[in-house]
């Protein structure tokens, strides 16, 4: 694969996990710690039968849960569609062929292009996608 697009896709890789590590730094963090304090103030009510406290305890991760599983979403739903797109790249490249045989140089360029067109627009695409993340976060 040519450096330029190599380079086009450690930019989303770069910018995903600057992402990632942004959104568990300054907010998945805090719901961590409320709900592992809830989780120590469910076993702290003696007034609980155990079933109580592992129901409080559960209650009291499901919002950690739902974000995990909301950010784990997004991302899956990010890289299928960047694949879609770098899919659509060979279909391009495939068209312009006429026969089983290497590609130009031209076919080439072409597939790199459009590979880094795919990077350049996804790219745009993760701050949309943490915005969406934190937007569903409880507050």
């Amino acid at each position: 694969m040519e450096q330029r697009v190599q380079e086009s896709l450690k930019r989303i890789d770069t910018a995903a996990t600057e992402m990632q590590r942004d959104l568990e730094k300054n907010y998945v963090r805090k719901i961590q710690a409320r709900s592992l304090r809830l989780g120590a103030d469910c076993c702290s009510n003696a007034n609980y039968s155990a079933e109580e406290v592992q129901d409080c305890i559960k209650n009291g991760h499901q919002p950690l849960l739902k974000i995990q599983a909301n950010v784990k979403h997004e991302l899956e739903d990010f890289q299928q569609r960047l694949h879609r797109c770098m899919l659509s790249c060979q279909d391009k490249v495939k068209d312009t062929m006429t026969s089983q045989r290497q590609l130009t140089s031209a076919e080439e360029k072409l597939f790199s292009d459009c590979m880094c067109a795919c990077a350049d627009e996804h790219l745009k695409l993760i701050p949309k996608i943490k915005q969406r993340i934190i937007s569903a976060m409880p507050n």
